[in-house]
């Protein structure tokens, strides 16, 4: 089913012994794979330990690898679930944090000198309002406003249906309304 999937068949190469297709997946998907994380927790060394953690559990899991799916939904439902354990772990084992790394969200193009001041306020803001959505809410959210996944493809990811996907995007984009008022867009 999934055959006309480039990856699959890459990590299918990979599953049958050729270790060079899996170079091929790690650097086509690091960096997004990293700024998911990065995105998810805030934390530029926890992100980078995640997205490493996630490759090791790709390159682990390629015995056992099924196309059920996009090659993609299969990687970031492993990125998903070990950001989501984090989070859970960070919110059992609080630690004073040192200083949070800015969140690789790319900055607008200013024109005016105060127009680049409003603007790096208001990413500051979205930032903070993604931040604060609960797990699920902004795995969902970041998955579909930044990796550009399907639904289905997040509901894959997230092991949950489409439906459910919805409310959980409904009930983000909701918060973020009532905390940002008409202002977001």
């Amino acid at each position: 089913m999934w055959s006309n999937d480039p990856d699959v068949r890459t990590m299918l190469r990979f599953q049958a012994g050729d270790a060079d297709a899996f170079e091929l997946l790690f650097r086509k998907y690091l960096n997004a794979v990293l700024n998911f994380c990065l995105r998810y927790s805030g934390d530029r060394a926890a992100a980078e330990d995640a997205a490493q953690e996630t490759f090791l559990r790709l390159y682990a899991a390629r015995r056992s690898y099924r196309p059920l799916a996009k090659f993609t939904t299969f990687l970031f439902q492993i990125a998903t679930n070990l950001a989501l354990n984090e989070r859970r772990f960070r919110s059992r084992h609080p630690v004073a944090p040192e200083g949070v790394e800015e969140m690789a969200i790319a900055d607008p193009p200013a024109t005016r000198p105060d127009a680049a001041a409003e603007s790096s306020d208001r990413i500051r803001l979205v930032r903070e309002g993604v931040a604060a959505l609960p797990d699920r809410q902004r795995a969902a959210l970041l998955l579909v406003e930044y990796e550009r996944m399907t639904y289905a493809d997040v509901a894959a990811a997230l092991d949950t249906t489409v439906p459910a996907v919805e409310t959980l995007l409904f009930r983000a984009r909701q918060a973020l309304r009532s905390r940002f008022g008409p202002s977001l867009r």
